[in-house]
């Protein structure tokens, strides 16, 4: 579970880097993690919880 998470959290950094804050999705985040985006959910809240790491 651990390596979903890092995954997760890696895509997003990524992601927010590449287009921003607003302009990422959690879709994004989940097709660019290789999960589904429940899994995301699993992990955090929303989207603001997964940019405070």
């Amino acid at each position: 579970m651990a390596d979903r998470k890092k995954l997760i959290v890696e895509a997003a950094a990524k992601s927010f880097s590449e287009f921003g804050y607003k302009a990422t999705t959690m879709d994004h985040v989940a097709r660019s993690a290789g999960v589904g985006k429940g899994t995301i959910y699993t992990f955090f809240k929303n989207k603001e919880e997964l940019l405070q790491l």
